[in-house]
């Protein structure tokens, strides 16, 4: 089985598209390209707490944030709704393999503990958004998920072996998320 801390979010399952089981969907760009690369690839979605592992069967790229995929198995409109308006996830190790580490840039801080000098533990760092101008941390706790900004003028210090992200965010940007 695999954990949360051996996979990346890379995007979201939108809708159906055709008649023929393909899906529509999202990515963050650096993160996701397609099916490259040699023998299977997988993509795993969150459902009832357990990542489930899909493997893409074909996959069009329509932009640099979208495509069309197929996953073998859900061969019909019905089957493949089972994975619309989900997030998707890649294993580490696609990451790796394209050069893209992820111990680089934002991405370094993957599954790092969240901690605010003034609010102590905020969540886990999930994700990295990186859809906009400024890069954003997808931050975990418990059932919610919140952003909160990836500015280097925000962060107190760094703890790599016990994978800690200490911050001092501007006050009231945690309260936004309630």
């Amino acid at each position: 089985m695999i954990g949360r801390d051996e996979i990346t979010r890379a995007g979201e399952f939108r809708k159906p598209h055709g008649v023929r089981g393909e899906i529509g969907f999202t990515f963050t760009e650096g993160l996701f390209d397609g099916a490259g690369g040699s023998g299977r690839r997988f993509v795993f979605c969150e459902i009832d707490g357990l990542f489930v592992p899909f493997c893409i069967d074909d996959c069009r790229l329509t932009s640099c944030s979208s495509g069309i995929m197929s996953v073998i198995g859900l061969d019909s409109v019905e089957k493949v709704r089972l994975l619309a308006n989900r997030w998707f996830y890649v294993p580490d190790e696609y990451l790796k393999v394209r050069g893209d580490s992820v111990s680089r840039g934002w991405r370094r801080f993957l599954h790092y503990v969240l901690v605010d000098d003034s609010a102590g533990v905020v969540g886990t760092v999930s994700g990295i958004d990186s859809s906009t101008l400024n890069t954003l941390f997808v931050v975990s706790s418990g059932a919610s998920e919140f952003l909160v900004p990836a500015a280097e003028e925000f962060i107190v210090s760094i703890d790599e072996s016990r994978k800690v992200l200490t911050v001092n965010l501007p006050s009231g940007l945690l309260d936004l998320s309630s």
